[in-house]
């Protein structure tokens, strides 16, 4: 059955405060959107078109099927309204999957919006169709195709640049299984044990490490004077890391014995996914880009969350570098004394 496309502009959502504190007792609120997704459809949608790595789809009626984003304004915003009606399309015949998402080209969307979606479709749907194919964005990083390699399903990968629309013969749809930011329990998990359970990893519950990753190698969101932050957590265990000069594979290792993780938000904090369940994670965050995902993530496996309220460099500008003001040092060396048993 068919889910009734909803209009553009019908849009339903709603908005919620999700009161938090941070390790000062400071008080803020990140803001939660929900757009509903109930009740979960499978639907077989013959001759749709498939637009742009965000996976836009058009049915064959003309209209756009409304799941394949989250809210209303990121289609309204897309220029591909502007060429909605492309007369260049690839035909592909055959039975398809999509793994492109508004996102899905992204660290943290990969993992928490595209891969849960995609092991729900195999083990429910997929394992039943013969011959399927996976569309995927052309030219992958290293991280997707590793991920995709570990799941280890019997399927056929297609690479799609997203320059030219792709006019589909067969495509299998489910949608989101939850809005970004969120996260469905059940199937988040479900990816972690498939990605860990094909991977040699040994386990040491004697050494487990403190981890702090920086940003300073990131064009945005980096702290100003990190290496005082460093020198205080050095005193607690910790190591830095660059996660971009890791392997996929190594991190996967890395933080799966990893019994802290301090991190400014950004994509790395998505490598709680392998940390044990209990493990403690502190997000240091802006507070003019106070974003929920990783506070609902550590919820959903099983992590103890933590963060740290940051001034700006630039109040009036998002994604600005941070500052770790005299007073926060010291309130997190409390935090830490207090949590870590150490003979500081």
């Amino acid at each position: 059955m068919l889910h009734p496309i909803t209009v553009l502009g019908s849009e339903n959502r709603e908005v919620t405060n999700l009161k938090v504190r941070d390790i000062t007792g400071e008080r803020l609120a990140f803001i939660k959107g929900s757009m509903p997704l109930t009740p979960h459809y499978y639907s077989i949608l013959t001759n749709s078109i498939l637009y742009t790595l965000d996976g836009f789809v058009q049915n064959s009626d003309g209209t756009f099927l409304r799941d394949t984003y989250w809210t209303d304004i990121m289609l309204l915003e897309h220029g591909l309204l502007k060429h909605r009606r492309s007369l260049f399309y690839k035909k592909l015949k055959g039975n398809y999957f999509s793994l492109l998402l508004f996102y899905s080209w992204g660290y943290y969307h990969w993992f928490c919006d595209v891969l849960p979606r995609y092991v729900m479709f195999m083990e429910t749907y997929g394992h039943a169709i013969r011959s399927l194919n996976i569309l995927i964005q052309k030219n992958p990083p290293s991280w997707m195709k590793n991920s995709l390699e570990l799941l280890n399903y019997n399927v056929h990968y297609v690479e799609f640049d997203g320059v030219y629309p792709v006019k589909i013969e067969i495509l299998h749809f489910i949608p989101p299984l939850s809005m970004t930011g969120d996260h469905d329990p059940k199937w988040l998990n479900k990816v972690r044990q498939g990605l860990l359970k094909n991977i040699s990893v040994q386990h040491d519950k004697q050494s487990l490490k403190r981890l702090y990753i920086s940003r300073s190698k990131a064009p945005s969101r980096k702290l100003k004077n990190e290496a005082a932050l460093c020198e205080l957590l050095k005193k607690f265990g910790f190591e830095m890391i660059h996660a971009e000069d890791i392997s996929y594979l190594e991190q996967i290792k890395l933080f799966s014995n990893a019994e802290w993780l301090v991190a400014p938000h950004g994509a790395g904090l998505t490598n709680m996914l392998y940390m044990p369940k209990g493990a403690q994670v502190l997000e240091l965050f802006s507070k003019n880009t106070l974003r929920r995902c990783y506070f609902t993530m550590a919820q959903t496996l099983g992590i103890q969350y933590h963060s740290l309220f940051l001034m700006p460099s630039d109040e009036l500008k998002t994604g600005t570098d941070l500052i770790v003001e005299d007073i926060q040092l010291k309130a997190l060396f409390e935090f830490l004394k207090h949590k870590i048993k150490t003979s500081i």
